[in-house]
Formats: structure tokens, sequence, C-alpha cells
């Protein structure tokens, strides 16, 4: 059997389901590179938000598909957590301070109340002024009296400025030794550096 063509200007002409059909074949691939492309974000993003719960409480926030979004809203969780982390790290330091001072303020008072403690039969300790401020100093103004007559040993002093210099440091002091009849008396000040705290 021999064709025989009798249209030869006719044009071939398509249906529309064949140009249908070619079109989704042509598209298949596509929309597979697609949809695998975003089967492969979601795995790697729930990986992240698996491995890293912090940063996946910040990313559950912003779409999948949006990286950049992702990428800001994080930066700006983690500005956000060093400047919390700065601010922690002050209080703590200024804390620390605080009960350093309290504690050297604690045992400048102790030291007195013991050398009191140790001395109050042979000498009368009459304090004259207490003065502390925070950042300088504490200071303690007092005057030292043996009861007995004609002792020029100030025994409470002398203790008092002992264990204040080896629990505290940073001492200075003044005396001035005066006497009243039979009696003798050192006018004290002693003064602790707290500047540093």
């Amino acid at each position: 059997m021999v064709n025989i063509n009798l249209y030869k200007n006719k044009k071939q002409k398509f249906k529309i389901t064949t140009i249908l059909f070619l079109i989704a074949i042509l598209l298949l691939p596509v929309l597979g590179y697609r949809v695998t492309l975003m089967t492969l974000k979601n795995n790697e993003m729930q990986k992240i938000r698996a491995t890293n719960p912090q940063s996946g409480i910040v990313l559950r926030a912003t779409p999948i598909s949006d990286y950049e979004g992702s990428i800001r809203l994080l930066n700006a969780k983690d500005e956000e957590t060093k400047t919390q982390i700065s601010i922690l790290q002050s209080e703590r330091r200024n804390l620390e301070r605080s009960l350093v001072y309290a504690m050297i303020t604690r045992k400048f008072f102790q030291a007195i109340d013991e050398s009191y403690q140790k001395f109050s039969r042979e000498e009368r300790v009459f304090i004259d002024s207490i003065l502390i401020e925070r950042k300088s100093k504490i200071e303690i103004d007092f005057y030292d009296i043996p009861l007995k007559a004609g002792s020029a040993q100030f025994l409470f002093y002398n203790d008092v400025l002992r264990n204040i210099d080896q629990i505290i440091g940073n001492t200075r002091n003044q005396s001035q030794q005066m006497g009243f009849m039979e009696l003798s008396a050192l006018k004290t000040k002693i003064t602790v550096d707290t500047s540093k705290y």
C-alpha cells in the first residue's frame, strides 16, 4: 500500500490534549525539582530546630522559605541576648562589690567589738563619731582611757589597730595623747580606705 498525500499544502495540526500533555511533560522536572528542594529545606530546618532549641524557638516565628528573615531575627535575638548578658554581668559585679563592702564593714565593727570585749575591764572607750562613706572610707573617732591611774598603755587602741590592719588592711590612724589630772587619754581616729569597693 502506498501513501499518497492528497493535500500538499496542508499543515499538520496538534490537538489541544497533545499540547497540554507535552507542556505537562516539560514542567514535570521543574515541579519535581521544586518539591525536592522544599522537602530538603524543610528537613534541614527541622534538624536545626531540633538540635538548637533556643534558635528553634526563634525560627518558628519565620516561614521556612524566608532565610534572610530568619537570619535577621537570629541576629536581633543574639544582640538582645548579648545586652541581657552584659546587664547581668554588671549587676553581678555590683552585687559582689556590695557583698564585699558589707563584709568589710562587718569585720571592721567585729574587730572593734572583740577588742572592746578583751579590754573592757582595763580601759574605757568612748566613741566620738563613726563615719561610713560608701566607696570612700569607714572612720571611727574614739577616746581610749585606761582605768589605772598613771598607765600610758592603750591596749584597746593597739589591739583594734592590729586586728583591723590584719583583717582589712588599708588603715590609717591619727592619735593624740592627752592627760587630765592622773588620767591619760588617747584621742584616736582610725580610717579604713574602701574606695575600691
